[in-house]
């Protein structure tokens, strides 16, 4: 199969053998940064509506929720309230949106709100980005969590410091928790970061995929096997979308509202619109890298 990609980075229309031979890791991230910069009207006509819906649904579920810290708090309730429905609207966008790119820059399809194809696979790619999603972060987990939070139990640490630098986004407030431990939390979350973004380059051909080939997907071990070749350019192209996530959420965590006598709404929708950008752009990027390497990968290995 040689179906000629658009690649944007590099100024002209090549084909998938070329793309292989250029693969290199700032080719992967700063390519599918430059895809989606030098076609940003495209992105707009194929996301806009549903950027805009999402960041709209954000403000409000932070409007709710301000609301219930401020009057229910000290009330008998079941907790805060459900906030399935932005979950909800960011899966959704993510298997219209990527979807539709995939195929604007594979097949050359007219980019519009919804893309030329049966909603049955846009579900199929939901489902797909769950389970290879869900596949990447647990694997993640279970490579270098486990172990380390694991370490820090055998040399004596308290599990509930362990849990409160976790869980506790405010560390400055974590007076008797050493430095080293919350330093070391960090780099675990930043290489689980790293992981989980490797492995879902290397196994998620399945997606762009479903959305060119009219839902027939690549496997997983079979994504797996065709990025073998892309594997050193995949690794390094990881490392800096992993740097740039950890940089992106890590401002949005500084953002947290206290949730003490000071907390204010305006900051909690604030810190809502922040998410909810950040989680667009990382959408973005990941379906352009995505993109970039089904088109890299050698024909004969899809």
């Amino acid at each position: 199969m040689t179906i000629p990609a658009i690649a944007r980075g590099w100024g002209r229309i090549v084909t998938g053998a070329e793309m292989n031979q250029r693969a290199t890791a700032r080719s992967l991230f700063f390519g599918a940064i430059g895809d989606l910069l030098s076609n940003f009207g495209a992105v707009l006509r194929i996301g806009g509506v549903w950027f805009a819906a999402y960041i709209a649904l954000n403000a409000w579920a932070g409007r709710i929720y301000a609301h219930w810290v401020l009057y229910d708090v000290d009330q008998i309730s079941a907790g805060p309230p459900g906030e399935w429905y932005v979950s909800a609207l960011f899966l959704g966008m993510l298997g219209i949106v990527a979807s539709a790119w995939h195929r604007f820059i594979y097949l050359g399809e007219t980019a519009r709100v919804i893309p030329r194809m049966r909603l049955v696979i846009i579900g199929k790619y939901m489902v797909a980005w769950v389970v290879i999603g869900s596949v990447a972060t647990m694997s993640a987990v279970v490579l270098v969590c486990m172990p380390v939070l694991g370490l820090f139990l055998a040399l004596g640490t308290s599990a509930l410091d362990v849990l409160g630098a976790l869980f506790v986004a405010d560390w400055m407030r974590l007076g008797g928790i050493s430095p080293w431990l919350i330093g070391s939390l960090i780099a675990m979350i930043a290489v689980s970061v790293w992981v989980s973004i490797f492995l879902l380059l290397r196994i998620g051909l399945g997606l762009p995929s479903i959305a060119v080939l009219d839902g027939q997907g690549l496997a997983l071990g079979a994504s797996w096997r065709a990025t073998r070749s892309l594997g050193r350019a995949i690794f390094g192209a990881s490392l800096w979308a992993a740097l740039a996530t950890c940089v992106l959420y890590g401002l949005v965590v500084a953002l947290t509202p206290d949730l003490g006598e000071s907390f204010d709404a305006s900051r909690e929708v604030g810190f809502r619109l922040a998410g909810a950008a950040v989680d667009i752009i990382t959408m973005l990027v990941g379906a352009a890298m995505l993109t970039r390497i089904y088109g890299a990968v050698p024909s004969d290995a899809l």
